[in-house]
């Protein structure tokens, strides 16, 4: 029969300080707007461009099937980033209805926002060990 070791409890401990974790932001509406709209229509050309090359200037079968399948995915990209745009307008109409409809927007109106800045130090770790 195997017998555990039982570890006796010796004044040897270790005090670990760490920095509180940070909070996560949340990102803005128009900061996704801006990426969603550049990726719109990079999807969109990317897509209208690989038709035109599938239906006028290739004769190769090859070629052929190869650009139908690239504007096809083209394509489907250019719909998911038209819906996450819709998404999103909608979600800054909202927002924008219920800041009206609570009056929070009238009453602060160009009152500028100082952050505070924090100061980033590295993350404390000491060790003590007590003989």
């Amino acid at each position: 029969m195997v017998v555990k070791k039982r570890v006796k409890k010796t004044e040897n401990k270790k005090i670990i300080k760490k920095s509180p974790s940070r909070k996560l932001k949340i990102p803005r509406i128009r900061s996704n707007l801006v990426i969603v709209v550049k990726n719109l229509f990079l999807f969109v050309f990317l897509s209208v461009a690989s038709y035109f090359l599938y239906k006028y200037f290739f004769k190769n079968y090859f070629l052929i099937s190869l650009f139908n399948v690239t504007a096809m995915i083209f394509g489907f990209m250019a719909v998911g980033f038209l819906i996450a745009f819709l998404v999103l307008i909608t979600l800054r109409i909202i927002r924008l209805i219920s800041q009206l409809i609570s009056g929070k927007r009238s009453s602060v109106k160009n009152v500028p926002v100082r952050r505070k800045i924090k100061s980033r130090k590295k993350k404390e770790v000491k060790y003590m060990l007590v003989e």
